[in-house]
């Protein structure tokens, strides 16, 4: 399980997920667009209310959050194609990048594991 615990945290998720949008689709949204954006998916009113609410489970916007950015995109008037399993991997890689293990336990085993090699 993911956990955004801090502002920090919560703004290198955004920046990796716009570095991908621009990888991915040569599209470059404005960061403070992008920032409303996506708290609005991840079911805050704002970015200051997705920031209030810190620290962020992210293991609640697994399965509903790349539709809703889908879905958000595809209704902007940006002219980019959009699919669901691009922005799924998108989100994920941004979530695995950005965000921080919970279980101390099962870093501790990725690190010992990691030793062993």
């Amino acid at each position: 399980m993911y956990t955004l615990q801090n502002k920090h945290q919560l703004n290198s998720f955004v920046n990796s997920i716009r570095e991908q949008l621009i990888e991915t689709y040569k599209f470059s949204p404005k960061s403070a667009k992008l920032k409303e954006t996506l708290s609005r998916c991840l079911g805050f009113n704002s970015y200051a209310d997705a920031i209030s609410k810190l620290p962020i489970d992210t293991e609640e916007f697994d399965y509903t959050f790349p539709q809703v950015f889908t879905k958000t995109l595809m209704r902007q008037p940006y002219g980019i194609r959009v699919e669901l399993g691009v922005i799924k991997s998108i989100y994920e890689s941004a979530v695995s990048n950005s965000a921080y293990w919970d279980d101390e336990r099962f870093v501790n085993s990725i690190i010992s594991a990691s030793e062993c090699m």
